[in-house]
Protein backbone atom coordinates (compact mmCIF):
# COMPACT_ATOMS: atom_id res chain seq x y z
CA UNK A 1 0.00 0.00 0.00
CA UNK A 2 1.33 3.47 -0.42
CA UNK A 3 2.26 6.03 1.82
CA UNK A 4 -0.11 8.28 3.56
CA UNK A 5 0.47 11.33 5.27
CA UNK A 6 0.06 11.31 8.92
CA UNK A 7 -3.22 13.47 9.08
CA UNK A 8 -4.86 11.54 6.24
CA UNK A 9 -4.01 7.60 8.41
CA UNK A 10 -5.06 9.38 11.74
CA UNK A 11 -8.22 11.26 10.08
CA UNK A 12 -10.89 10.02 12.62
CA UNK A 13 -13.40 7.43 11.55
CA UNK A 14 -15.80 7.29 14.23
CA UNK A 15 -17.25 10.37 16.82
CA UNK A 16 -15.59 8.85 19.62
CA UNK A 17 -12.17 9.59 17.93
CA UNK A 18 -12.88 13.17 17.32
CA UNK A 19 -10.68 15.29 20.00
CA UNK A 20 -12.05 18.52 21.98
CA UNK A 21 -15.38 18.94 20.34
CA UNK A 22 -17.55 17.18 23.08
CA UNK A 23 -20.17 19.80 22.80
CA UNK A 24 -20.69 18.60 19.06
CA UNK A 25 -20.76 14.82 19.33
CA UNK A 26 -22.54 14.39 22.25
CA UNK A 27 -25.70 16.13 19.98
CA UNK A 28 -25.09 14.56 16.72
CA UNK A 29 -24.88 10.53 18.40
CA UNK A 30 -27.91 11.54 20.50
CA UNK A 31 -29.64 13.15 16.54
CA UNK A 32 -28.38 9.44 15.39
CA UNK A 33 -29.65 7.37 18.43
CA UNK A 34 -33.25 8.81 18.18
CA UNK A 35 -33.39 9.22 14.62
CA UNK A 36 -34.06 13.09 14.63
CA UNK A 37 -31.78 14.13 11.67
CA UNK A 38 -32.18 17.41 10.67
CA UNK A 39 -32.12 17.87 6.94
CA UNK A 40 -29.00 20.91 7.26
CA UNK A 41 -26.24 21.49 9.45
CA UNK A 42 -23.33 24.27 9.18
CA UNK A 43 -20.38 23.13 10.58
CA UNK A 44 -18.25 26.26 11.31
CA UNK A 45 -14.69 26.83 12.63
CA UNK A 46 -10.95 27.13 12.25
CA UNK A 47 -8.92 25.07 10.05
CA UNK A 48 -7.93 21.60 10.63
CA UNK A 49 -10.62 21.44 13.79
CA UNK A 50 -12.16 18.17 12.53
CA UNK A 51 -15.35 19.97 10.15
CA UNK A 52 -14.64 17.66 7.84
CA UNK A 53 -13.98 14.75 9.40
CA UNK A 54 -17.27 15.20 11.66
CA UNK A 55 -19.37 15.13 8.31
CA UNK A 56 -17.82 12.04 7.11
CA UNK A 57 -18.85 10.14 10.22
CA UNK A 58 -22.08 12.05 10.46
CA UNK A 59 -23.05 10.90 6.90
CA UNK A 60 -21.89 7.01 7.84
CA UNK A 61 -23.67 7.07 11.07
CA UNK A 62 -27.38 7.86 9.11
CA UNK A 63 -27.12 5.19 7.20
CA UNK A 64 -25.26 2.17 9.02
CA UNK A 65 -26.90 -0.81 9.14
CA UNK A 66 -25.19 -1.66 12.94
CA UNK A 67 -25.10 1.92 14.30
CA UNK A 68 -24.65 1.44 17.92
CA UNK A 69 -25.09 4.44 20.19
CA UNK A 70 -24.80 6.59 17.15
CA UNK A 71 -21.85 5.23 15.91
CA UNK A 72 -21.28 3.66 12.47
CA UNK A 73 -19.70 0.13 12.53
CA UNK A 74 -17.34 0.87 9.64
CA UNK A 75 -17.74 -2.58 8.48
CA UNK A 76 -21.10 -2.98 6.77
CA UNK A 77 -21.71 -2.77 3.51
CA UNK A 78 -23.73 0.20 3.64
CA UNK A 79 -20.72 1.96 5.29
CA UNK A 80 -17.55 0.64 2.88
CA UNK A 81 -19.42 1.23 -0.27
CA UNK A 82 -21.70 4.38 0.84
CA UNK A 83 -18.92 6.95 0.60
CA UNK A 84 -18.44 6.28 -2.88
CA UNK A 85 -22.32 6.38 -3.61
CA UNK A 86 -24.74 8.50 -1.78
CA UNK A 87 -21.93 10.40 -0.27
CA UNK A 88 -21.30 13.32 -2.31
CA UNK A 89 -18.49 16.01 -1.57
CA UNK A 90 -18.14 19.41 -3.17
CA UNK A 91 -16.05 21.84 -3.56
CA UNK A 92 -17.84 25.21 -3.31
CA UNK A 93 -14.32 27.24 -4.03
CA UNK A 94 -14.28 25.69 -7.78
CA UNK A 95 -18.30 25.11 -7.87
CA UNK A 96 -19.26 28.36 -6.93
CA UNK A 97 -21.75 29.23 -9.95
CA UNK A 98 -25.57 29.19 -10.32
CA UNK A 99 -25.33 26.26 -12.94
CA UNK A 100 -23.59 23.94 -10.28
CA UNK A 101 -26.00 24.78 -8.02
CA UNK A 102 -29.02 24.32 -10.29
CA UNK A 103 -27.18 20.87 -11.35
CA UNK A 104 -27.44 20.15 -7.74
CA UNK A 105 -31.01 20.94 -7.76
CA UNK A 106 -32.31 18.40 -10.06
CA UNK A 107 -29.50 15.78 -8.48
CA UNK A 108 -31.48 15.56 -5.21
CA UNK A 109 -34.52 14.41 -6.24
CA UNK A 110 -33.09 10.85 -7.01
CA UNK A 111 -33.33 8.62 -4.04
CA UNK A 112 -30.07 6.99 -2.18
CA UNK A 113 -28.39 4.27 -4.11
CA UNK A 114 -27.56 1.98 -0.82
CA UNK A 115 -28.43 3.54 2.36
CA UNK A 116 -31.82 5.80 3.84
CA UNK A 117 -30.08 9.42 3.21
CA UNK A 118 -28.16 10.99 0.09
CA UNK A 119 -25.99 13.56 1.72
CA UNK A 120 -23.81 16.34 0.11
CA UNK A 121 -20.95 17.94 2.29
CA UNK A 122 -20.41 21.25 0.71
CA UNK A 123 -16.91 22.27 2.03
CA UNK A 124 -15.89 26.05 1.91
CA UNK A 125 -19.04 26.61 1.32
CA UNK A 126 -19.01 30.63 1.55
CA UNK A 127 -17.38 30.56 -1.50
CA UNK A 128 -20.80 30.50 -2.93
CA UNK A 129 -21.26 33.02 -5.51
CA UNK A 130 -24.59 35.50 -4.15
CA UNK A 131 -26.65 33.69 -7.13
CA UNK A 132 -25.71 30.45 -6.25
CA UNK A 133 -26.74 31.24 -3.07
CA UNK A 134 -30.18 32.13 -4.19
CA UNK A 135 -30.69 29.00 -6.40
CA UNK A 136 -29.88 26.80 -3.45
CA UNK A 137 -32.23 29.07 -0.42
CA UNK A 138 -35.52 26.70 -1.77
CA UNK A 139 -33.50 23.35 -2.12
CA UNK A 140 -31.74 23.83 1.68
CA UNK A 141 -34.86 25.25 3.46
CA UNK A 142 -37.26 21.93 1.83
CA UNK A 143 -35.39 19.14 0.54
CA UNK A 144 -36.70 15.58 -0.05
CA UNK A 145 -37.14 13.62 2.88
CA UNK A 146 -34.05 11.41 1.86
CA UNK A 147 -31.57 14.35 1.84
CA UNK A 148 -29.39 15.77 4.11
CA UNK A 149 -27.14 18.89 3.42
CA UNK A 150 -23.59 19.26 6.06
CA UNK A 151 -22.60 22.65 4.85
CA UNK A 152 -18.92 23.17 6.14
CA UNK A 153 -17.16 27.25 6.47
CA UNK A 154 -14.16 28.52 7.99
CA UNK A 155 -16.14 31.90 7.62
CA UNK A 156 -19.71 31.58 8.53
CA UNK A 157 -19.88 35.54 9.00
CA UNK A 158 -19.67 35.81 4.76
CA UNK A 159 -23.23 33.51 4.51
CA UNK A 160 -26.07 35.24 3.97
CA UNK A 161 -28.46 35.51 6.81
CA UNK A 162 -31.34 33.42 4.91
CA UNK A 163 -28.84 30.42 4.66
CA UNK A 164 -27.90 30.26 8.29
CA UNK A 165 -31.60 30.70 9.49
CA UNK A 166 -32.42 27.58 7.59
CA UNK A 167 -29.13 25.39 9.43
CA UNK A 168 -28.36 23.62 12.52
CA UNK A 169 -25.09 25.87 13.29
CA UNK A 170 -22.23 23.77 15.39
CA UNK A 171 -19.27 25.81 16.06
CA UNK A 172 -16.17 23.79 16.19
CA UNK A 173 -13.60 25.14 18.97
CA UNK A 174 -9.85 25.14 18.89
CA UNK A 175 -7.66 22.60 20.37
CA UNK A 176 -6.63 22.34 23.12
CA UNK A 177 -2.61 22.67 23.61
CA UNK A 178 -2.72 19.74 26.55
CA UNK A 179 -5.33 17.73 24.03
CA UNK A 180 -3.09 18.30 21.06
CA UNK A 181 -0.31 16.78 23.21
CA UNK A 182 -1.45 13.80 23.93
CA UNK A 183 -2.64 12.90 20.62
CA UNK A 184 0.83 13.95 18.97
CA UNK A 185 2.54 11.64 21.75
CA UNK A 186 0.48 8.85 20.46
CA UNK A 187 0.53 9.46 17.08
CA UNK A 188 4.67 9.60 17.66
CA UNK A 189 4.96 6.31 19.16
CA UNK A 190 2.84 4.84 16.18
CA UNK A 191 5.22 6.57 13.63
CA UNK A 192 8.24 4.78 15.74
CA UNK A 193 9.54 8.56 17.12
CA UNK A 194 10.06 9.56 20.63
CA UNK A 195 9.32 13.59 21.39
CA UNK A 196 10.25 15.39 24.05
CA UNK A 197 7.71 17.35 26.32
CA UNK A 198 9.47 20.63 25.09
CA UNK A 199 8.97 19.75 21.19
CA UNK A 200 5.24 18.45 21.75
CA UNK A 201 4.59 21.89 23.18
CA UNK A 202 6.46 23.81 20.69
CA UNK A 203 4.28 22.07 17.71
CA UNK A 204 0.94 22.36 19.72
CA UNK A 205 1.67 26.19 20.35
CA UNK A 206 2.48 26.49 16.68
CA UNK A 207 -0.33 24.57 15.16
CA UNK A 208 -2.80 27.37 16.87
CA UNK A 209 -5.54 24.64 17.49
CA UNK A 210 -5.16 22.98 14.28
CA UNK A 211 -4.67 19.12 14.22
CA UNK A 212 -4.16 18.48 10.73
CA UNK A 213 -1.13 21.52 10.81
CA UNK A 214 0.18 19.70 14.26
CA UNK A 215 0.62 16.14 12.94
CA UNK A 216 1.84 18.05 9.25
CA UNK A 217 4.57 19.47 11.40
CA UNK A 218 4.99 16.24 13.17
CA UNK A 219 5.59 14.29 9.93
CA UNK A 220 8.45 16.62 8.62
CA UNK A 221 9.88 16.03 12.05
CA UNK A 222 10.02 12.17 12.19
CA UNK A 223 11.53 12.71 8.75
CA UNK A 224 14.15 15.28 10.14
CA UNK A 225 15.06 13.15 13.27
CA UNK A 226 16.44 9.64 13.78
CA UNK A 227 13.64 8.77 15.85
CA UNK A 228 14.23 11.07 18.63
CA UNK A 229 12.85 14.27 18.34
CA UNK A 230 13.72 17.62 20.22
CA UNK A 231 12.10 21.22 21.09
CA UNK A 232 15.25 22.21 18.55
CA UNK A 233 14.64 19.99 16.05
CA UNK A 234 11.52 21.57 15.97
CA UNK A 235 12.55 24.67 15.96
CA UNK A 236 15.09 24.37 13.43
CA UNK A 237 12.17 23.05 11.60
CA UNK A 238 10.38 26.06 11.42
CA UNK A 239 12.36 28.39 12.26
CA UNK A 240 11.13 29.82 16.17
CA UNK A 241 13.30 31.10 18.40
CA UNK A 242 15.14 29.47 21.47
CA UNK A 243 13.10 30.12 24.34
CA UNK A 244 16.40 31.20 26.52
CA UNK A 245 16.88 33.63 23.36
CA UNK A 246 13.79 35.42 23.74
CA UNK A 247 14.55 36.01 27.34
CA UNK A 248 17.72 37.14 27.24
CA UNK A 249 16.25 39.71 24.68
CA UNK A 250 13.48 40.08 27.15
CA UNK A 251 15.51 40.74 30.22
CA UNK A 252 17.33 43.86 27.62
CA UNK A 253 14.51 45.35 26.91
CA UNK A 254 12.98 45.60 30.49
CA UNK A 255 15.84 46.99 31.71
CA UNK A 256 17.14 49.58 28.87
CA UNK A 257 20.23 48.06 27.69
CA UNK A 258 19.93 49.14 23.81
CA UNK A 259 23.14 47.60 22.52
CA UNK A 260 22.41 44.39 24.61
CA UNK A 261 19.16 44.18 22.62
CA UNK A 262 20.40 44.80 19.48
CA UNK A 263 23.20 42.85 19.54
CA UNK A 264 20.86 39.92 20.96
CA UNK A 265 18.81 40.63 17.67
CA UNK A 266 21.76 40.29 15.18
CA UNK A 267 23.14 37.07 16.61
CA UNK A 268 19.32 35.15 15.96
CA UNK A 269 19.00 36.57 12.85
CA UNK A 270 22.93 35.75 12.20
CA UNK A 271 21.63 31.90 13.13
CA UNK A 272 19.09 31.91 10.45
CA UNK A 273 15.82 32.82 12.18
CA UNK A 274 13.22 34.61 10.21
CA UNK A 275 12.80 38.42 11.17
CA UNK A 276 8.92 37.60 11.37
CA UNK A 277 9.08 35.01 13.53
CA UNK A 278 11.45 36.90 15.47
CA UNK A 279 8.56 39.60 16.05
CA UNK A 280 5.55 37.11 16.68
CA UNK A 281 7.45 34.84 19.29
CA UNK A 282 9.05 38.26 20.73
CA UNK A 283 5.40 39.51 21.28
CA UNK A 284 3.87 35.95 22.31
CA UNK A 285 6.56 35.85 24.98
CA UNK A 286 5.96 39.56 26.46
CA UNK A 287 2.32 38.49 26.26
CA UNK A 288 2.79 36.01 28.77
CA UNK A 289 4.79 38.00 30.84
CA UNK A 290 2.19 40.17 31.13
CA UNK A 291 -0.22 37.67 31.91
CA UNK A 292 2.28 35.72 34.86
CA UNK A 293 2.42 39.97 36.31
CA UNK A 294 -1.01 40.30 36.04
CA UNK A 295 -2.92 37.29 36.80
CA UNK A 296 -2.57 35.08 39.89
CA UNK A 297 -3.71 32.08 38.60
CA UNK A 298 -1.48 32.68 35.56
CA UNK A 299 -0.01 28.84 35.42
CA UNK A 300 -3.79 27.32 34.21
CA UNK A 301 -4.12 29.76 31.31
CA UNK A 302 -0.13 29.77 29.81
CA UNK A 303 -0.10 25.81 29.76
CA UNK A 304 3.98 25.66 30.37
CA UNK A 305 6.16 23.52 32.04
CA UNK A 306 7.21 24.03 35.39
CA UNK A 307 10.91 25.68 34.87
CA UNK A 308 9.76 27.80 32.00
CA UNK A 309 6.58 29.21 34.35
CA UNK A 310 9.13 29.63 37.02
CA UNK A 311 11.35 31.43 35.23
CA UNK A 312 9.07 33.85 33.48
CA UNK A 313 7.37 34.64 36.80
CA UNK A 314 10.60 35.51 38.11
CA UNK A 315 11.27 37.67 35.26
CA UNK A 316 7.58 38.99 34.90
CA UNK A 317 8.38 40.42 38.78
CA UNK A 318 11.28 43.03 37.12
CA UNK A 319 8.63 45.11 34.99
CA UNK A 320 5.27 46.75 35.31
CA UNK A 321 2.18 45.42 34.08
CA UNK A 322 2.36 49.20 31.67
CA UNK A 323 5.93 48.83 30.94
CA UNK A 324 4.58 44.80 29.27
CA UNK A 325 1.62 46.18 27.67
CA UNK A 326 3.46 49.55 25.90
CA UNK A 327 5.78 46.95 24.44
CA UNK A 328 3.46 44.67 23.30
CA UNK A 329 1.34 47.78 21.56
CA UNK A 330 4.88 48.99 20.07
CA UNK A 331 5.94 45.53 18.90
CA UNK A 332 2.89 44.98 17.37
CA UNK A 333 2.79 48.42 15.56
CA UNK A 334 6.54 47.19 13.92
CA UNK A 335 4.83 44.21 12.80
CA UNK A 336 2.26 45.54 10.44
CA UNK A 337 4.97 47.72 9.64
CA UNK A 338 7.47 45.32 8.72
CA UNK A 339 4.80 43.55 6.07
CA UNK A 340 4.07 46.52 3.79
CA UNK A 341 8.19 47.60 4.31
CA UNK A 342 11.04 46.30 2.28
CA UNK A 343 13.67 46.96 5.03
CA UNK A 344 11.91 44.89 8.05
CA UNK A 345 14.95 44.67 10.67
CA UNK A 346 15.49 48.26 10.42
CA UNK A 347 11.33 48.77 11.39
CA UNK A 348 12.23 46.04 14.48
CA UNK A 349 15.51 47.82 15.60
CA UNK A 350 14.12 51.41 15.96
CA UNK A 351 10.68 49.46 17.97
CA UNK A 352 13.46 47.82 20.46
CA UNK A 353 15.47 51.10 20.43
CA UNK A 354 12.11 52.89 21.81
CA UNK A 355 11.44 50.59 23.96
CA UNK A 356 14.80 50.98 25.92
CA UNK A 357 14.16 54.23 25.70
CA UNK A 358 12.17 56.17 28.95
CA UNK A 359 8.43 57.11 27.91
CA UNK A 360 8.13 60.57 27.53
CA UNK A 361 5.78 63.41 27.39
CA UNK A 362 3.25 64.77 30.32
CA UNK A 363 0.40 62.70 29.34
CA UNK A 364 -1.21 60.85 32.48
CA UNK A 365 -0.15 57.82 30.83
CA UNK A 366 3.08 57.76 30.86
CA UNK A 367 3.85 59.42 34.21
CA UNK A 368 1.75 56.73 35.82
CA UNK A 369 4.35 53.87 33.84
CA UNK A 370 7.47 55.67 35.42
CA UNK A 371 6.10 55.97 39.02
CA UNK A 372 4.67 52.19 38.82
CA UNK A 373 8.25 51.27 37.54
CA UNK A 374 9.78 52.95 40.55
CA UNK A 375 6.81 51.67 43.29
CA UNK A 376 8.09 47.98 42.02
CA UNK A 377 11.56 48.40 42.01
CA UNK A 378 12.46 45.53 44.32
CA UNK A 379 14.42 46.02 47.15
CA UNK A 380 16.53 43.28 47.76
CA UNK A 381 18.26 44.00 44.60
CA UNK A 382 19.56 47.08 45.86
CA UNK A 383 19.89 48.55 42.09
CA UNK A 384 20.32 52.25 42.15
CA UNK A 385 17.38 54.43 40.34
CA UNK A 386 18.30 56.36 37.40
CA UNK A 387 17.37 59.68 37.17
CA UNK A 388 16.77 59.45 33.34
CA UNK A 389 14.38 56.90 33.95
CA UNK A 390 11.81 59.31 35.62
CA UNK A 391 12.88 62.32 33.88
CA UNK A 392 10.10 65.00 33.17
CA UNK A 393 7.79 63.31 35.48
CA UNK A 394 5.19 65.22 34.67
CA UNK A 395 7.08 68.89 34.87
CA UNK A 396 7.23 71.21 32.36
CA UNK A 397 9.81 73.50 34.34
CA UNK A 398 12.92 74.60 32.43
CA UNK A 399 15.31 71.93 33.09
CA UNK A 400 18.04 74.98 33.78
CA UNK A 401 16.25 75.66 36.81
CA UNK A 402 16.74 71.94 38.20
CA UNK A 403 18.53 71.30 41.09
CA UNK A 404 20.55 68.18 42.21
CA UNK A 405 19.71 66.42 45.53
CA UNK A 406 23.82 66.50 45.45
CA UNK A 407 23.29 70.17 45.33
CA UNK A 408 21.16 71.28 48.14
CA UNK A 409 22.27 72.71 51.11
CA UNK A 410 20.91 71.61 54.29
CA UNK A 411 20.17 73.71 57.33
CA UNK A 412 22.45 73.20 60.50
CA UNK A 413 21.44 70.07 62.60
CA UNK A 414 20.83 72.24 65.24
CA UNK A 415 18.14 74.50 63.15
CA UNK A 416 16.58 71.19 61.85
CA UNK A 417 15.77 70.09 65.29
CA UNK A 418 14.47 73.26 66.46
CA UNK A 419 12.67 74.42 63.89
CA UNK A 420 9.93 75.59 66.04
CA UNK A 421 12.04 77.83 67.96
CA UNK A 422 12.62 80.22 64.79
CA UNK A 423 11.50 83.62 65.30
CA UNK A 424 7.85 84.05 63.77
CA UNK A 425 9.32 86.96 61.29
CA UNK A 426 11.80 84.08 59.71
CA UNK A 427 9.13 82.21 58.07
CA UNK A 428 10.26 81.69 54.73
CA UNK A 429 13.67 80.14 55.95
CA UNK A 430 12.06 77.88 58.50
CA UNK A 431 9.89 76.81 55.30
CA UNK A 432 13.02 75.90 53.38
CA UNK A 433 14.93 74.60 56.19
CA UNK A 434 12.24 71.71 56.61
CA UNK A 435 11.77 71.23 52.98
CA UNK A 436 15.63 70.52 52.58
CA UNK A 437 15.18 68.32 55.78
CA UNK A 438 12.00 66.70 54.01
CA UNK A 439 14.15 65.80 50.64
CA UNK A 440 17.24 64.59 52.59
CA UNK A 441 15.20 62.71 54.19
CA UNK A 442 13.27 61.41 51.09
CA UNK A 443 16.68 60.43 49.14
CA UNK A 444 17.36 57.87 51.37
CA UNK A 445 13.78 56.15 52.22
CA UNK A 446 11.32 57.03 49.27
CA UNK A 447 12.46 57.97 46.04
CA UNK A 448 9.24 58.26 44.52
CA UNK A 449 8.14 61.09 46.91
CA UNK A 450 11.39 62.82 46.34
CA UNK A 451 11.07 63.05 42.51
CA UNK A 452 8.14 64.46 42.79
CA UNK A 453 8.36 67.02 45.14
CA UNK A 454 12.08 67.85 44.46
CA UNK A 455 11.25 70.36 42.31
CA UNK A 456 8.63 71.97 44.68
CA UNK A 457 8.98 75.75 45.84
CA UNK A 458 8.46 75.93 49.86
CA UNK A 459 5.98 78.75 50.28
CA UNK A 460 5.70 79.18 53.99
CA UNK A 461 5.46 77.02 57.66
CA UNK A 462 2.43 78.72 59.22
CA UNK A 463 1.71 76.38 62.40
CA UNK A 464 2.14 72.87 61.69
CA UNK A 465 1.44 72.92 57.90
CA UNK A 466 4.40 73.36 55.54
CA UNK A 467 2.92 74.79 52.18
CA UNK A 468 4.69 73.84 48.68
CA UNK A 469 3.89 74.77 45.68
CA UNK A 470 3.64 73.32 42.35
CA UNK A 471 4.10 75.01 38.69
CA UNK A 472 0.67 75.21 36.92
CA UNK A 473 2.57 72.66 34.58
CA UNK A 474 2.99 70.06 37.19
CA UNK A 475 -0.82 69.95 38.00
CA UNK A 476 -0.22 66.03 37.45
CA UNK A 477 2.20 66.12 39.59
CA UNK A 478 0.10 68.09 42.50
CA UNK A 479 -3.35 65.29 41.70
CA UNK A 480 -0.74 62.72 42.62
CA UNK A 481 0.85 64.29 45.85
CA UNK A 482 -2.47 64.91 47.14
CA UNK A 483 -3.87 61.02 46.92
CA UNK A 484 -4.63 59.66 50.17
CA UNK A 485 -2.21 57.48 50.61
CA UNK A 486 0.72 59.78 49.55
CA UNK A 487 -0.35 62.22 51.57
CA UNK A 488 -0.27 59.78 54.67
CA UNK A 489 3.60 59.24 53.45
CA UNK A 490 4.29 62.44 53.34
CA UNK A 491 3.32 63.41 56.93
CA UNK A 492 5.04 60.86 57.85
CA UNK A 493 8.18 61.45 56.09
CA UNK A 494 7.72 64.88 57.39
CA UNK A 495 7.50 64.22 60.87
CA UNK A 496 10.47 61.41 60.92
CA UNK A 497 12.88 64.61 59.11
CA UNK A 498 12.08 67.89 61.65
CA UNK A 499 11.03 65.71 64.60
CA UNK A 500 7.68 67.22 65.01
CA UNK A 501 3.79 66.29 63.82
CA UNK A 502 3.70 68.67 60.35
CA UNK A 503 1.51 68.24 57.84
CA UNK A 504 2.17 69.41 53.97
CA UNK A 505 -0.91 71.28 51.82
CA UNK A 506 -0.23 71.14 47.98
CA UNK A 507 -0.78 73.59 45.82
CA UNK A 508 -0.64 74.96 42.03
CA UNK A 509 0.58 78.17 41.96
CA UNK A 510 0.31 80.07 38.64
CA UNK A 511 3.69 81.70 37.16
CA UNK A 512 3.99 85.80 38.50
CA UNK A 513 4.71 86.81 35.00
CA UNK A 514 1.30 85.42 33.72
CA UNK A 515 -0.81 87.17 36.91
CA UNK A 516 0.59 90.06 35.99
CA UNK A 517 -0.19 89.78 32.09
CA UNK A 518 -3.74 89.08 32.65
CA UNK A 519 -3.61 92.12 35.29
CA UNK A 520 -2.96 93.77 32.37
CA UNK A 521 -5.55 92.82 29.96
CA UNK A 522 -8.30 93.34 33.05
CA UNK A 523 -7.07 96.95 32.95
CA UNK A 524 -7.16 97.32 29.40
CA UNK A 525 -10.05 95.82 29.07
CA UNK A 526 -12.16 98.43 31.59
CA UNK A 527 -10.02 101.49 29.87
CA UNK A 528 -11.76 100.77 26.78
CA UNK A 529 -14.87 99.86 28.24
CA UNK A 530 -15.42 103.27 31.15
CA UNK A 531 -12.82 105.53 29.72
CA UNK A 532 -9.17 106.50 30.54
CA UNK A 533 -10.22 109.35 32.89
CA UNK A 534 -13.04 107.17 34.20
CA UNK A 535 -9.76 104.71 35.78
CA UNK A 536 -7.82 104.74 38.28
CA UNK A 537 -4.88 102.28 38.90
CA UNK A 538 -3.62 102.14 42.13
Amino acid sequence: MSYQALYRKWRPKRFSDVIGQEHIITILQNQVKSERISHAYLFCGARGTGKTSVAKILARAVNCENAAEGEPCNACKTCMQNEAMDIIEIDAASNNGVDEIRDLREKVRLLPVLGKFKVYIIDEVHMLSAGAFNALLKTLEEPPAHVVFILATTEPHKLPATVLSRCQRFDFWRLSVKDMEAKLKEVALEAGAEIDDAGLHEIARVADGGMRDALSILEQCVSLSDGRITQEDVLLLLGGVDRGALFTLAGHLIHARTASALLALSDMLVKGKDISSITKDLILYFRNLLVCASCQDAKSILLLSDEEFERLKEQSLEASPEKLARSIDALSMAESGMRASTQPRIILESALVRLCMAPRGDEYAALSERIAALETTRPDRQEPIQPAAIENAGEQIDKTQKVEPTERQLPPPEKRSNLEKHDPAKQDSDAKGCFNALLDHLIKTDKVLYYLLKDGTPVKLEGRVLQIACDENSGVVAQLLRRPERRESLAKALSAATGKDITAEIFVQKKQQESENEDTALIQQAIEFFGEDNVQIK
